[in-house]
């Protein structure tokens, strides 16, 4: 049985300006999602994160017999396999991007593979250029030219944020090791139950969280005091705001990873992707 429900969202628009971002309606077969649309097509600059409408068909999701979700139309993922404790073990999209992800017998992520094909759209010098949008969606400040495709020896920030690597390389790895992270091999974060410790060079830098009533990563300040992040969240747990700061750290909702690569847009909360 097929029932509509619908969700309308605000946020800012432009610099000084806030109103409708997302006027969404969802579309179930039960108690599954089969299909979402939003008629608010214009991206407007400078705004928080909309979402954002690729596609068009009667059915956009597809699940599992457990449940699983297998197809997201609008996030281009064209089919997502499980292991056997039910997790994300690969990714694939139509532009020959793919993730893929490893894990110890309890669960916990161990490793991710990032493939980017040298043919997908992006925008280049973007702090999120991760995200892999395409259109007028993400639209900065800080974005004096918009290539329509990066050429290789363009240059993209690497899924953790910070640093940048040739579009040559074709795969980008994180590492956890426990509370160890490593980007491509490298130690890049240690993190800590108020904060942690990021590594550049040879240079180790602290960094504290304050957090909100639900444990959410509020304000990411320095050692010295100085305001490096701010946050604020919907309901949902999506960030209300598109700043620039927000490729500083990605432990965000509930202390929780936001993965925006390849624009998948979701949040790591152990039992599965959201």
């Amino acid at each position: 049985m097929l029932k509509d429900t619908s969700l309308q969202r605000n946020g800012k628009q432009t610099m000084s300006a806030y109103g409708l971002l997302d006027n969404l309606v969802y579309v179930y077969d039960g108690n599954q999602i089969k299909k979402i649309t939003n008629d608010m097509l214009q991206a407007f600059l400078y705004s928080g994160y909309r979402y954002v409408d690729k596609a068009n068909t009667d059915t956009e999701f597809s699940y599992d017999a457990n449940g699983n979700m297998t197809r997201f139309a609008d996030k281009r993922i064209t089919s997502v396999s499980y292991n056997l404790l039910n997790l994300p073990e690969e990714i694939s999209m139509p532009d020959d991007n793919h993730v893929s992800y490893q894990y110890d017998t309890e669960g916990n992520k161990l490793h991710v593979r990032y493939k980017t094909s040298e043919y997908q759209m992006a925008y280049q010098g973007f702090p999120l250029a991760q995200e892999a949008c395409d259109g007028t969606e993400g639209i900065s400040e800080v974005i004096p030219d918009i290539p329509t495709v990066i050429p290789l020896d363009s240059l993209i920030v690497g899924p953790i944020g910070g640093d940048v690597v040739a579009l040559e390389t074709s795969y980008l790895t994180d590492d956890y090791c426990r509370n160890i992270v490593y980007e491509d091999s490298v130690l890049k974060m240690i993190l800590l139950p108020e904060g942690y410790i990021s590594k550049s060079g040879d240079t180790y830098t602290y960094h504290y969280y304050l957090k909100d009533h639900l444990g959410s990563n509020h304000v990411v300040l320095n050692g010295s005091g100085t305001l490096k992040q701010q946050m604020h969240y919907y309901p949902s747990g999506w960030p209300m705001s598109k700043l620039s700061a927000l490729a500083y750290q990605r432990y965000m909702f509930q202390g929780k990873e936001l993965d925006m690569m390849h624009g998948l847009r979701w949040h790591d909360h152990g039992a599965r992707l959201t």
